[in-house]
């Protein structure tokens, strides 16, 4: 929770940011994909949390973004979710086959998923 700052703005959102991030063995590690270009310093480094009034969620990594929209249902206090993953366009390593990647890819998804569900518990 140290490593979290706020990172605000004017508008109907809430934005703070994560730094450093560290690799701890898992999916979204820095050494699993090549970041987006022309990230500098502190934003190679960073993950960056948005969330926007009133139902979208928008997270972004040096190699990837996730957004998560809640839609209402028709019943009371429930409401449906849409999350999707977005992979920077260079960020299969080279040395990578295809399917390696589209492995790696699918467990950072699974990943997500796992905590947008913990969240939600």
């Amino acid at each position: 929770v140290d490593d979290h700052q706020p990172y605000q703005g004017n508008g109907q959102y809430v934005g703070f940011v994560t730094t450093p991030l560290t690799d701890s063995g898992g999916p979204g590690d820095s050494y699993n994909f090549n970041a987006f270009e022309r990230l500098h310093g502190v934003e190679a480094a960073a993950a960056l949390f948005f969330q926007i009034f009133p139902n979208v969620s928008v997270t972004i990594y040096p190699h990837s973004v996730y957004t998560l929209m809640t839609f209402p249902t028709q019943e009371p206090g429930k409401t449906r979710e849409r999350l999707s993953l977005l992979m920077a366009p260079g960020a299969k390593l080279q040395a990578d086959p295809m399917d390696l990647y589209k492995e790696k890819c699918g467990k950072l998804m699974d990943f997500v998923v796992n905590i947008n569900d913990e969240d939600v518990e």
